[in-house]
């Protein structure tokens, strides 16, 4: 009789071992990734054998940190059904920080004792140490400063996040706000010291979590209607909402709202006038679309004066006013129903004749001229590899975005068992899926998951195998790094990968005098259309094109869920870019990585 471990399962066939446990039937709908039970691959080697051993413990780590996470999401939602908050006391302000403190490292800890080779070790290393660098060094002055409200604007979101994450439901509001979020800042400072110091050869261990503190929680008492304003109603319906809002929602809420305060303060319901709301819209309407990152922060009075006159530059669109327009609307109608608003007082934010602009033209995917002088870059054509672009993601993301039609994030996420060959074509493959764990977002998202398409396989384009992808693949693997792109970090509230790439890349082709004709064009989602022209002017059904770009199937019918969708992925190889000459583009080559 072989040797049982608890949780672990040997399949007598193949002889993989697979780490599965399941979730309490209450907590399941609170995961992250909602589901029956966790599962993680622990190999082909013996139960006994040490790496085995560690993917064990790993996997039980992570099984753990997913209950805690879910039974505090459990905890956070029974609070918010009550209408009740947490209050900010010094001990739970203590304990908050230093929970945030205690996981990041324990996470840091972890993935710093990954097996990899020497090379991957001092790459993750020196791309760790610079970013921690240049956050501590903007941290550091802002301490110096006393920026609170800079430090409000940058930590306030992430701040709130983390105590929801640990089951408290706090408000902005209250008066003790700031000083959690001067703390949080603060925590950020010793954090990626510890890192840097770390990183040096210095033991430095997680703290110490004190208990958690005594709940002392009490009725969500909100404010009588003279003294609250309306940007302090808004965050707290925002934060505390009766039905769950999606981050879009959330997101493009609180960019109204900042507008909205850089314009007119922070006024009292009302206070609030439909000509104090007009002028605000004629205000937005001279705001520039685009801005360089310096502009980003400038209030929007001084912004609209800074770019008064220039005619070159493009301004917000009747769809952009509309929908910031409309957000607040939806917020006041909501904060009426609540009792924070008279609900007899009138709207200001509702029915605004909002001049309709002509429609932009916007280019569908990139013209032949524009291929050619973004894959005449250096980067391409030279093998560089700028500052920014994090490393072989500069190369690769283009050329997966063009040769397979898919979604910046979808690409940004690709781990290395995402490049496979097939078992029984021989062929190699490759897959967008919503299946994987990834080594810094966790776990890989897919935007169609929850209407059940999007999961779809497909054979890797030959100017792929032709570029050298499976050489690339083969170096991540002796290097021992899992995912594609090792240099890509998560960024927002939506824990994506793309953002912080993207806006380099943006930047990198204005920088390089790549000039996209027209307005209202994006420098990645470009090669989206890019795809689908070539898709049908090669032949491919329309079936096949809504598969392979992760749409659900046009025209749907009952019948459509039988069988497999697999066989419409054998249809990615009618797909040719005739007029693209990428013969200048340097193939990657491992030789040409180690110079680097």
């Amino acid at each position: 009789m072989g040797l049982v471990v608890p949780h672990i399962f040997t399949d007598p066939k193949t002889g993989r071992s697979t780490y599965r446990r399941a979730f309490p039937e209450p907590i399941r709908r609170f995961l992250d990734k909602p589901r029956r039970e966790m599962r993680a691959s622990l190999g082909y080697k013996p139960i006994i054998h040490p790496e085995t051993s560690r993917r064990a413990r790993a996997a039980a780590a992570q099984w753990e940190r997913e209950m805690a996470q879910a039974a505090a999401r459990q905890r956070l939602e029974q609070q918010q059904d009550e209408g009740k908050v947490d209050r900010l006391t010094p001990e739970l302000i203590d304990f908050l920080v230093t929970a945030f403190k205690a996981d990041d490292l324990e996470l840091d800890d972890e993935a710093r004792w990954l097996p990899r080779s020497s090379e991957a070790r001092l790459r993750r290393r020196d791309a760790m140490r610079e970013s921690a660098q240049e956050d501590l060094e903007e941290a550091l002055e802002l301490r110096a400063l006393g920026d609170i409200d800079r430090i409000m604007h940058l930590w306030s979101d992430t701040a709130h996040d983390n105590a929801s994450a640990h089951g408290y439901n706090i408000s902005r509001t209250d008066e003790t706000f700031p000083r959690y979020a001067r703390a949080f800042h603060d925590a950020l400072i010793e954090l990626w010291q510890a890192q840097l110091r770390r990183d040096d050869g210095e033991h430095v261990p997680a703290p110490v979590v004190p208990p958690r503190p005594r709940r002392q929680d009490e009725a969500l008492a909100f404010p009588s209607i003279p003294s609250a304003s309306f940007q302090d109603i808004v965050s707290d319906i925002l934060d505390n909402p009766s039905k769950p809002m999606s981050p879009t929602t959330k997101e493009a809420t609180r960019t109204a709202l900042r507008f909205f305060r850089e314009a007119n303060g922070t006024p009292l319901p009302h206070d609030i006038t439909r000509m104090m709301v007009a002028d605000w819209i004629d205000l937005l309407a001279r705001r520039p679309a685009k801005l360089p990152l310096g502009d980003r922060d400038v209030p929007l009075p001084a912004l609209v004066e800074r770019y008064e006159g220039r005619t070159d530059i493009p301004r917000l669109s009747s769809k952009t006013l509309e929908q910031h327009r409309s957000s607040l609307a939806a917020r006041w109608k909501q904060a009426a129903k609540r009792g924070r608003i008279d609900r007899e007082a009138p709207n200001p934010f509702s029915d605004h004749d909002i001049d309709r602009t002509p429609k932009r033209r916007k280019a569908k995917g990139f013209s032949e001229a524009e291929l050619r002088s973004i894959f005449d870059l250096p980067i391409f054509t030279k093998g560089e590899r700028p500052k920014g672009g994090k490393g072989e993601a500069s190369f690769w993301i283009a050329l997966f975005m063009l040769h397979t039609g898919a979604r910046p994030e979808e690409v940004a996420q690709l781990i290395v068992d995402d490049i496979f060959q097939d078992p029984k074509s021989g062929r190699w493959a490759m897959r967008y899926t919503d299946e994987g764990e990834h080594e810094y977002k966790v776990h890989q998202r897919l935007k169609t998951s929850r209407v059940g398409s999007g999961n779809r396989t497909f054979p890797i384009p030959r100017p792929l195998l032709d570029l050298g992808l499976l050489a690339y693949r083969k170096d991540l693997i002796r290097s021992g790094e899992s995912v594609l792109f090792p240099k890509l970090r998560t960024k927002g509230s939506r824990m994506n990968l793309y953002p912080g790439f993207g806006e380099w890349w943006s930047n990198h082709l204005k920088e390089n005098g790549v000039v996209l004709e027209g307005t209202g064009r994006q420098p990645m989602r470009e090669f989206r259309h890019t795809w689908s022209t070539a898709a049908r002017r090669c032949g491919v059904a329309k079936e096949a094109m809504a598969y392979l770009q992760g749409h659900g199937a046009p025209d749907a019918t009952a019948g459509d869920d039988y069988g497999s969708l697999d066989p419409l992925g054998l249809q990615m190889d009618k797909i040719a870019f005739e007029e693209l000459d990428l013969t200048r583009v340097l193939p990657w080559s491992a030789a040409s990585a180690d110079d680097r």
